[in-house]
């Protein structure tokens, strides 16, 4: 980076700005490009190791995820009386 100026304190400038464009320009490209690729990778990690725990347990159901939201008071009394305490096989 140059403004076609010469001397130390030119040269000491210079450096300066180019040091503040690279300290803005970095975030901003993170942001915008690596934010996305982290994040799936992330997303991507949690999902198999999910998978893999919930698929190896006794049961072998896995996790139920429910896409309408909470289950009624009764599903919920269905679900309690089929439980088993904690530990048993």
């Amino acid at each position: 980076m140059s403004n076609d100026r010469h001397g130390f304190w030119w040269s000491a400038l210079n450096e300066l700005a180019l040091f503040a464009a690279a300290g803005v320009a970095i975030p901003f490209y993170y942001d915008l490009f690596l934010r996305d690729v982290e994040r799936g990778r992330f997303l991507g990690e949690m999902t198999r190791l999910l998978d893999e725990r919930l698929l190896s347990g006794d049961s072998g159901r896995g996790l139920t995820v429910r896409a309408e939201g909470r289950p009624s008071p009764t599903e919920k009394a269905v679900f309690l009386q089929g439980a088993q305490t904690e530990g048993a096989p």
